[in-house]
């Protein structure tokens, strides 16, 4: 799990000849104040340098940090101030300043997590339970009269409580993977994006064409490539699909565009659905998300497609972001690029 979340951006600021006095109780309240002068970054001011090093003016108080990115892991981070001994950090990125991380918010997030944690066993086995007791009950039909034309009604509803219970469990292999540590970068391979996203389209057209759902694609005329991983990528942008339309209506449509803008390609994909309430909207990305709900003919939400799909595309140094209104629609998108050189 990467920091930019956690990351303090509404930092106090103070000038570096500035009274240690005058700023005091700040850095109590804070923790750290930023020491600027004319946009430019000194450093940073924290309780541990007006103890160790008590002068009167500012700039004469603040000892070196080192400086972590948006991108480090929670684990790295909290090496690099167990072995500084600074329990605040700045934060910057492509050389600038963007805010500052502490020991406190990490440790407060982490234990969010373990808590949060505590249920999951209890949904996840919840979530399995019902497909399975399907299973087992409809083999049970099954294995006592193969003859019957009504067993292949069975059968269909067999395949739908196998594949629901199949994608939980794929999820659920899929987390651990995404938020480790280790590094894919080798996994990757330099794709032409447009094209890219043309496959996957084509893959999902089954899927609308069973809602009568039009699919449609404005893709740059530009190729543009990038190192991508090309399956987790493609289940990123399937899930966003898939999500379209499960929550459109029959005869709606969806659409992909992209638009290539410098070093960096924005995709847009829309749909004319149901919309995301406004009170789950701050909680679709969440790991187990609470905010899931039934489809417009009745398909099942797992609740962390929209979690593994943000963990994918921040892989590819990437951003996602929507806009929605309840029966207005949704549109996700995703920025790619960014940290690409000419």
């Amino acid at each position: 799990m990467i920091i930019r979340s956690l990351i303090q951006k509404d930092y106090i600021t103070t000038g570096p000849y500035a009274s240690t006095q005058s700023v005091k109780d700040a850095v109590i309240e804070r923790s750290a104040v930023v020491v600027m002068e004319n946009g430019t970054v000194h450093g940073i001011l924290t309780a541990t340098d007006l103890l160790s090093r008590p002068h009167n003016l500012v700039i004469d108080c603040i000892s070196p940090k080192p400086t972590v990115t948006p991108t480090h892991s929670i684990n790295e981070v909290l090496y690099v101030m167990r072995g500084s001994k600074f329990r605040i950090l700045p934060v910057c990125e492509n050389n600038s300043f963007v805010g500052l991380i502490s020991y406190d918010d990490l440790i407060e997030f982490m234990s969010r997590i373990i808590d949060e944690q505590k249920t999951i066993v209890q949904s996840i086995a919840h979530d399995l339970k019902n497909p399975i007791s399907s299973i087992m009950g409809l083999s049970s039909l099954l294995r006592s009269n193969l003859m019957k034309e009504e067993n292949i009604e069975l059968l269909d509803y067999t395949d739908k409580a196998c594949q629901y219970a199949s994608e939980i469990i794929n999820d659920l292999l899929l987390i651990p993977q995404l938020e480790g540590d280790q590094d894919e970068k080798n996994e990757f391979e330099l794709t032409e994006i447009n094209s890219f996203l043309e496959e996957c389209l084509e893959s999902m057209h089954t899927l609308a064409e069973s809602k009568n759902i039009v699919m449609v694609n404005e893709l740059a005329p530009e190729d543009y490539f990038l190192p991508i991983h090309r399956s987790k990528l493609k289940r990123a942008i399937n899930n966003l699909i898939s999500n379209g339309i499960k929550f459109t209506p029959e005869n709606g449509t969806i659409g992909i565009t992209s638009v290539k803008d410098g070093n960096e390609l924005l995709i847009k994909i829309k749909d004319s659905g149901i919309g995301i309430p406004l009170s789950t909207q701050p909680y679709i990305f969440n790991k187990f998300t609470k905010a899931k709900r039934m489809g417009t003919k009745g398909e099942r939400s797992i609740g962390m497609g929209l979690y593994i799909t943000k963990q994918i595309i921040e892989q590819h140094d990437g951003f996602l972001w929507f806009q929605s209104a309840e029966k207005a629609g949704t549109t996700f998108f995703i920025q790619l690029g960014s940290n690409q050189q000419n």
